[in-house]
């Protein structure tokens, strides 16, 4: 038993670890990205400062790989706990790295355009400014959706927190509140109205730095998802 609640701890800490580098890695990557391609002039700065887009698009793999540990840790550690819900969290996680590809792949074309649109000196603008129209459209669409993704992933996280007592239920309480936020701000940005994602993801994003840190320290702790 001592040597189950052990390994329980430890990868507890490990999901607590992961989760804040997921979502550091997340913030700072996209903030770089948003900063240039979806700056006004982004045909023209984009190539220049690709140094700073390729950290970002970086940033973003880390934070995929992070996502894809994170689910991994936790399948293994609460999957006893409601199999269902464990599988289903698992297949809905894992689908968020490959939307992140998507936004790195539309990042990646702006940069190429952006490239070839200095190579001309700046002629066909309204070509080039079709084409990163509808690469920066596939990117914002990706973003909508990895969002609504990552709220229904997060929801049956929450769950499995939730019925296995691995943590507090304050934290599982407070996340189920983020979410609905968050599917809540996403899909008002869907029909067209302006909102900003900073604002009604903030809370969701408190929640996974305060849960990464009490994992940190405290790890998984219950017997009913131990061996």
């Amino acid at each position: 038993m001592t040597n189950s609640k052990t390994n329980m701890q430890t990868t507890g800490r490990l999901v607590g670890f992961f989760l804040i580098l997921a979502l550091l890695a997340n913030l700072v990557g996209s903030e770089l990205l948003d900063a240039i391609v979806t700056a006004p002039d982004y045909l023209s700065a984009s190539f220049s400062s690709r140094s700073s887009i390729v950290m970002g698009m970086l940033l973003e793999i880390i934070s995929a790989a992070s996502v894809v540990i994170v689910l991994v840790l936790v399948y293994r550690a609460l999957k006893k706990t409601s199999p269902k819900i464990a599988l289903a969290y698992f297949c809905f996680r894992l689908l968020e790295p490959a939307i992140t590809i998507s936004i790195i792949l539309a990042s990646m074309a702006i940069l190429s355009l952006s490239r070839q649109y200095l190579s001309v000196g700046g002629g066909e603008a309204g070509y080039f400014g079709v084409m990163g129209q509808v690469f920066l459209d596939i990117r914002n669409w990706a973003l909508m959706i990895y969002i609504v993704i990552f709220s229904f992933g997060a929801v049956l996280f929450y769950s499995l927190l939730f019925k296995s007592r691995a943590v507090p239920r304050l934290f599982p309480i407070w996340g189920f509140a983020g979410v609905a936020l968050l599917l809540g701000g996403s899909l008002y940005e869907m029909f067209g109205y302006a909102a900003d994602p900073m604002i009604y993801g903030m809370v969701a994003g408190l929640n996974e730095i305060a849960l990464g840190l009490w994992l940190l320290i405290k790890g998984f702790s219950n017997p009913l998802i131990q061996e």
